[in-house]
């Protein structure tokens, strides 16, 4: 048994440490999804299909689809 990360759990990492650098915990985690809370409600951001999906953000594609989100309606927030 090796203790390599597979490559869906590496974007499940990514996608956690960008959410959480915006502030934002994580409420659940694993190889296919990540799940936290914004604006009272949970955001669901599925690994396999980087399909995101949450009542209070755009349903959409991808990681960048999700910050962009986030950040632009947060003016504290700071995008490296």
């Amino acid at each position: 048994m090796t203790n390599q990360l597979t490559q869906q759990e590496k974007k499940a990492q990514t996608v956690a440490l960008a959410v959480k650098n915006l502030g934002y915990p994580i409420t659940s985690q694993d190889e296919n999804k990540v799940t936290f809370y914004y604006k009272k409600s949970i955001v669901t951001f599925y690994i396999d299909t980087e399909q995101v999906t949450g009542y209070t953000i755009k349903s959409g594609r991808g990681l960048m689809h999700l910050l962009q989100q986030i950040y632009s309606m947060n003016s504290n927030s700071q995008l490296l």
